[in-house]
């Protein structure tokens, strides 16, 4: 009955720690929110925890700014508005998206 017992402590133990070494993945920002001036440029610089090499999708909700570096995601504001950009890790549909709202204002 002793060893019965060991045995589940020691397999509760180990589920216990593997559930809590396998965090869900998300997408971090250095900031959800900005603001960059008309004409500003801004690097987005989005990560994902042990996944150094993750290449990024960037979804524009409309043309408030452009992307105008794909490979360093670099956004330029180029109207007056609010635009929100959809981040997300390309041909990985297990780690959610995040949203980065930019405000383009006039300086």
């Amino acid at each position: 009955m002793k060893i019965k017992n060991f045995l589940i402590g020691i397999f509760l133990f180990t589920g216990v720690l593997f559930l809590t070494s396998c965090g869900k993945k998300v997408i971090k920002l250095e900031n959800n929110n900005i603001k960059i001036a008309l004409g500003e440029e801004y690097a987005i610089k989005p990560s994902v925890e042990k996944l150094n090499d993750a290449l990024f999708d960037l979804t524009l909700s409309n043309n408030v700014v452009e992307i105008i570096n794909t490979n360093n995601y670099v956004i330029k504001g180029i109207e007056l508005g609010n635009c929100e950009i959809t981040i997300s890790v390309k041909d990985n549909k297990k780690i959610e998206p995040v949203v980065l709202n930019v405000e383009v204002y006039l300086q």
